[in-house]
């Protein structure tokens, strides 16, 4: 898939997985990774789906992070069941964070997950501090000309232990 470059997207496939971590037995089992980490969705080892990305802009409260990262609830995915699972997301636009009068943290321009045909997830992952590197600023860098590993990373250190069939990549956000 070297060479797809596009900001507007939808990744699929049919997992079965036999263990939530990945065969090193740590967390953060690929089911897709683009290039060097540009953009990965993988499995955690509590049953959350993550999707994380790279973004051009870089802001004076993250010095040296451009990520941003995405996830479900945990216990979304469990070993030894078939999930359909789907993320879409339309990146090609600028995220924007902003604030209720409650200090309470609002994300757009995010990608929705879905588990078997239904929505799961549509929110930021804020999992630590305001400025970290859960907050993304400018454009996603998109899916640039890195190659996509299925099932692991290019390192090789991620692999995906189970069964994954029907692996979709859509230039286009589904519905």
């Amino acid at each position: 898939l070297g060479g797809l470059s596009d900001q507007r997207y939808t990744f699929s496939a049919w997992i079965n997985a036999s263990s939530l971590s990945h065969a090193g037995g740590n967390n953060e089992a690929r089911i897709l990774d683009f290039g060097d980490g540009d953009i990965t969705l993988f499995i955690t080892n509590t049953g959350e789906l993550r999707l994380t990305h790279k973004y051009t802009g870089v802001s004076a409260n993250q010095p040296g992070s451009r990520d941003g990262q995405y996830k479900t609830a945990a216990g979304i995915i469990d070993t030894n069941r078939w999930y359909h699972v789907a993320v879409t997301h339309n990146s090609a636009i600028n995220v924007n964070l902003s604030f209720n009068a409650f200090g309470d943290q609002f994300a757009y321009n995010i990608p929705k997950f879905y588990v078997n045909g239904k929505l799961v997830a549509s929110s930021l992952a804020v999992e630590s501090p305001i400025g970290s590197r859960t907050n993304p600023v400018g454009k996603n860098a998109g899916i640039n000309t890195e190659d996509c590993f299925i099932g692991d990373n290019n390192t090789g250190d991620r692999n995906f232990q189970g069964v994954m069939d029907e692996i979709s990549i859509w230039k286009d956000t589904l519905t």
